[in-house]
């Protein structure tokens, strides 16, 4: 089987490879990959500062309302206190344990109380740190937003410039698809997704003996038989196709 079309496919196939292996290895390429990522990270601390701050003012709303119901006890405790005080002086037996019991408690409240302001001032010192957390990621965003679309802009640019010469290839090589054996094609592509390039190679002859040009590897007595014959064979060591020049 002759192989000619198919190497002309090859031929055609590298170039294109060559060309676009030339955009993605662009530094805008690779500044816009980074800036996927970097966005993506900005996004999630973005994210988690927003599910952050939204936890924190719900504790912060709720702490809020403790402290305001035990300061409104403590303000009704107080003037019981008072008239419990008032009446020591004159029934001490009477008012005494009433007395120690609403000091008692009255203590407890505003050790309560004290302990609340702590953790609000705790929730709050996290919030201004949420909200810088947040501002940050957000001028990150906004900055990797800016650093992508100049990069996109110059790659844009290069594709542009290589749009024509990638068009004329693709046509070629559709017009060739059907004046190849789709088995060969077929083998063809199999090899090339695994990125072997060429897929197809030239043997390399040493008296009755051939050897890979694409490994170097020699090929068995059963491969080198085949290309004797038929032309071509597959190496056993890179599953590339050696044909006989």
């Amino acid at each position: 089987m002759k192989l000619d079309k198919l190497l002309d496919y090859q031929s055609q196939d590298i170039a294109l490879k060559r060309i676009m292996s030339e955009i993605e290895k662009s530094e805008d390429f690779k500044k816009i990959e980074l800036a996927k990522q970097e966005f993506a990270i900005a996004k999630k601390n973005v994210e988690d500062s927003e599910k952050n701050a939204l936890s924190l003012v719900e504790l912060f709303a709720s702490l809020e309302k403790d402290y305001k119901d035990t300061q409104e006890k403590i303000e009704k405790l107080i003037p019981q206190i008072e008239k419990l005080e008032a009446k020591l002086d004159k029934k001490p037996q009477d008012v005494k344990e009433d007395f120690e019991k609403a000091i008692s408690e009255l203590g407890a409240l505003k050790s309560k109380a004290s302990e609340i302001e702590s953790k609000l001032m705790d929730q709050k010192s996290k919030g201004d740190d949420t909200i810088q957390k947040y501002k940050a990621a957000s001028e990150r965003m906004k900055k990797v937003r800016e650093f992508h679309a100049k990069a996109k802009e110059r790659l844009d640019a290069l594709q542009k410039s290589k749009e024509a010469e990638i068009k004329k290839i693709k046509a070629v090589l559709k017009d060739l698809e059907p004046q190849i054996d789709k088995a060969i094609l077929t083998q063809y592509k199999a090899i090339t997704s695994e990125g072997k390039y060429p897929a197809f190679v030239l043997a390399h002859v040493d008296g009755k003996n051939f050897s890979c040009k694409g490994c170097g590897m020699s090929l068995s007595q059963t491969g080198s038989s085949a290309i004797t014959g038929q032309g071509y064979t597959a190496c056993e060591s890179c599953r590339r196709v050696v044909y006989k020049g």
